[in-house]
């Protein structure tokens, strides 16, 4: 975690692999681009809890999240942050945070509205979570996920790519 409170992860659209570059000092990259592929090899995204990420042809990506908070420290609202990587393949994280011990649904939707996965359906303590989902059984496209909190719908989008 930096100053600014955020964590950067450099993901690999292709591998499906995302690395948390906060944990170390430096790090050194060689990315080659083929010489005919019009994909730009590379782009940032910002995944704040307030900004969607953008879809990017690009293989690489480096995203932003908010660090998780140290010590004893709990949010002070629900929130529901956009998934990294996006988009993905097959595995994707989702993080939501809690201020109090609360009974939560968290689901994924397709466009039609169908219920494809239910991650978590269950009383969840105060704090900051994450999921993993995997989406391997899933056609490409987009998504929405949303967290259910008593009488509170938070929703994002996501973007499956195979």
């Amino acid at each position: 975690m930096d100053q600014s409170g955020l964590d950067l992860y450099l993901n690999d659209l292709k591998r499906g692999v995302s690395m948390r570059l906060s944990e170390d000092v430096s790090y050194q990259f060689t990315i080659e681009q083929a010489a005919k592929s019009p994909v730009d090899p590379f782009s940032i995204i910002s995944n704040g809890p307030q900004k969607a990420a953008a879809i990017s042809p690009s293989r690489f990506t480096i995203s932003t999240m908010p660090a998780a908070r140290e010590g004893s420290e709990l949010p002070g609202s629900i929130a529901l942050y956009q998934n990294y990587p996006n988009p993905f393949n097959p595995t994707t994280q989702i993080r939501y945070e809690l201020p109090q011990q609360e009974t939560i649904r968290l689901t994924v939707y397709d466009m039609v509205g169908r219920q494809v996965a239910v991650l978590v359906n269950e009383t969840m303590q105060a704090g900051v979570h994450t999921v993993t989902f995997d989406a391997g059984n899933l056609s490409s496209g987009v998504y929405i996920y949303t967290l259910k909190v008593g009488g509170d719908v938070h929703m994002r989008k996501f973007t499956l790519l195979k």
